[in-house]
């Protein structure tokens, strides 16, 4: 019986790959070492164990997804957006049931 154990890295945008998925959004990362707080705002990141990092390639242990959001040279932020259901009053409960 032969066992072969292979161990593949897919980096998109990077030659630094800082997990097992890891793209560079804006291609701005460095060759080498882990790159800035700034450089890695565009960064997603999928480590060994599971984790996902967007803004961040070193996702908490303790988090599966962890979303960093940092001031953009705009002086704006940038956050995550939830999907958007059309409400028909204050108090529909008939669009998103109340679990109560």
């Amino acid at each position: 019986m032969l066992a072969i154990i292979t161990k593949a890295q897919v980096c998109i945008n990077t030659t630094n790959s800082q997990g097992i998925l890891h793209v560079d959004g804006a291609k701005d990362n460095s060759t080498t070492g882990a790159p800035t707080v700034v450089q890695q705002a565009n960064d997603f990141v999928v480590t060994a164990s599971g984790s996902v990092g967007v803004g961040t390639t070193t996702p908490d242990a303790s988090a599966i997804f962890e979303m960093n959001v940092i001031q953009l040279a705009t002086g704006s932020k940038k956050g995550f957006l939830g999907p958007r259901v059309a409400l028909t009053s204050n108090t529909d409960v008939v669009t998103i049931l109340s679990r109560l």
